[in-house]
């Protein structure tokens, strides 16, 4: 009858040896690897801007969608968005749409698109004035914030 409380014993010492072992080991490793990565992405990009911080502004929002036309066909995007990509390169139907303080909000197909920050950055450097920004996570994330927020936040 000894003989299991003993088996029960060791296996619970070691078990909290191994577990005393990982956060040591982990504990020596964040120096080197840095703070668990929050679920929110951090950016540093000027012309970045989330979800949240478009869904709490009370600028109104011009959306410009920056994928390819057959994308647009595919998936429809925002009501009223100004189509204009790297492809087909006319500001100045944006400019017949923008009138101040409207916010300039650019995105396309979701993270990994890269076609709402190419946009972003070209009208920042030829149209300064409009300071356009680039929507992190593209159409689906704006799409899960308005899901989320059960449509408060309006284009």
């Amino acid at each position: 009858m000894a003989a299991p409380r003993a088996n029960w014993l060791v296996c619970l010492r070691e078990a909290l040896a191994i577990l005393f072992l990982a956060g040591v080991l982990a504990a020596a490793a964040y120096p080197f690897v840095g703070a668990p990565r929050m679920a929110a992405k951090q950016t540093t990009d000027p012309l970045a801007v989330s979800p949240a911080e478009v869904g709490r502004s009370s600028t109104p929002i011009l959306w410009v969608d920056a994928r390819k036309e057959n994308e647009r066909v595919r998936l429809p995007g925002l009501p009223g968005a100004v189509a204009l990509n790297e492809d087909n390169w006319r500001p100045e139907t944006l400019m017949l749409t923008w009138t101040p303080p409207q916010m300039v909000v650019v995105y396309c197909d979701g993270a990994g698109c890269q076609a709402s920050r190419k946009v972003a950055e070209r009208l920042a450097r030829e149209m300064p004035a409009l300071q356009a920004r680039h929507l992190l996570g593209g159409l689906p994330a704006w799409r899960e914030f308005e899901a989320l927020n059960k449509g408060k936040a309006t284009p």
